[in-house]
């Protein structure tokens, strides 16, 4: 559903009052506007999302924990009634809260999902499981065609290539195991394609949206893509010549289309990604699992992938790029360096944990001291990274799951919130205090 702004703003341009290049600009200073409502860093943006999703996992796991105590029309009543209040809520407050408006639509278009799977479970559908994926797809392209919002441009971007995965799983499970060096690079890849999508400063909100998903997965995939390499995958039967040339042609091709259809012209440094990427994973299957140090080739090709990266994001002055870059390329020799003081081999003691969140405190005190925001900015996030890195290794296996996950969704809740408000405070002091 549109803003209640676009429809004045299509009827001025109709009229002639206002010509196409203006309009644009108001629409796209509305929807900065829009973005930016809440008052709230992206980085704060970031930890309430992610709260938010633990926390909801983490209430349907205990929802799922007596499941099996409702009735099977109960059930079936239960996930239309979550379907159609959430879009029902969407198109209420649509004329009066655009933001609430999309949350519910988006909350719709992922009860979604839930309400296909479980409606097969409740009737036992003995189908194609990734069938389940296509339609969920199919649904959030409805809803992103009907609004075109940034929630339901990511929830597409999220579905469609996860139902290509799994349909690329299927025909390859007979296997146990090869179609996964194809399956990694594609999301790698596509990931990258997504963190490309906001081309220059001015980009719609949706682009935006994709931009800041692909920012957030690119680490994650290349992580995955070295570790799912580093298996000893090539003891298991090879794919067929004929599979294996549909696969790597879909991994490449799909995501270099999308980016020529979100960039143009503009999409050769994916071209460049498309090398990366699969030449990552082979070194990782080359050198990883030796004795000697053979394989600092793959932190250095990391490295070298993510220098580019800030690089790109530099010349096209985007920050969050940059910032993306500066992260993955530090955290490539920290991870080296931490492989060969044997940190992996060994639980990490709780104790660890201290020293790192004392100097990440010290570099918040120092840009205080010294009026540098960015040093606050920087400690901020270490020492966030800190807690959550303690979480995992010495809390949360000490938790069951849905207990861990609610645990976890309000540590970024409240941790987000309260070190949101802290950071904002020092950074509007330091800025005060400026001469």
């Amino acid at each position: 559903m549109a803003a209640h702004w676009e429809k004045t703003l299509a009827r001025w341009t109709q009229a002639g009052l206002i010509d196409q290049a203006t309009a644009e600009r108001i629409r796209l200073h509305e929807e900065a506007e829009s973005a930016e409502g809440t008052g709230l860093s992206r980085q704060a943006i970031i930890a309430l999302i992610l709260g938010g999703i633990a926390f909801a996992a983490g209430i349907l796991l205990f929802v799922g924990a007596h499941w099996g105590q409702i009735s099977p029309s109960a059930r079936f009543i239960l996930v239309l009634f979550l379907v159609g209040v959430f879009h029902g809520a969407g198109a209420f407050t649509g004329s009066r809260y655009e933001a609430l408006a999309t949350t519910f639509h988006g909350l719709g278009t992922a009860a979604l999902g839930a309400a296909i799977f479980l409606a097969a479970q409740i009737f036992n559908l003995q189908e194609h499981w990734p069938g389940g994926l296509m339609l969920w797809s199919l649904g959030a392209w409805i809803a992103w065609a009907l609004r075109r919002d940034p929630v339901q441009a990511v929830l597409v971007a999220l579905l469609t290539p996860a139902w290509l995965a799994s349909e690329w799983s299927v025909a390859t499970e007979k296997w146990n195991g090869p179609g996964q060096e194809i399956l990694m690079p594609f999301v790698l890849l596509l990931a990258i394609v997504y963190m490309s999508a906001p081309a220059k400063d001015d980009a719609t909100i949706s682009r935006r949206a994709l931009g800041i998903l692909g920012t957030g997965l690119v680490i994650p995939c290349a992580l995955a893509d070295i570790f799912v390499w580093g298996e000893e995958w090539w003891r298991t039967p090879s794919l067929p010549t004929g599979l294996t040339i549909v696969g790597w042609s879909g991994a490449l091709i799909l995501p270099l289309a999308v980016a020529f259809a979100l960039r143009r012209q503009a999409a050769w440094p994916n071209l460049l990604a498309a090398i990366w990427a699969p030449m990552l994973g082979y070194l990782s299957a080359r050198f990883l699992r030796t004795a000697n140090n053979a394989d600092v080739a793959v932190y250095l090709w990391c490295a070298l992938g993510f220098w580019l990266i800030g690089r790109w994001g530099t010349a096209e002055g985007r920050t969050e790029r940059v910032r993306m870059a500066t992260v993955g390329f530090c955290g490539a020799f920290l991870l080296y360096a931490f492989r060969l003081s044997g940190i992996f081999e060994s639980k990490t003691p709780a104790y660890f944990w201290i020293v790192p969140a004392a100097g990440w405190v010290a570099c918040v005190a120092w840009g205080v001291t010294e009026h540098q925001t960015e040093r606050i900015n920087l400690g901020v996030g270490g020492f966030a990274l800190s807690v959550v890195l303690f979480y995992f290794s010495s809390v949360m296996d000490k938790l069951g799951r849905s207990l861990s996950l609610m645990a976890l969704g309000a540590l970024f809740l409240a941790g987000g919130w309260a070190l949101e408000r802290l950071r904002r405070k020092l950074v509007r002091q330091v800025r005060e205090a400026r001469p």
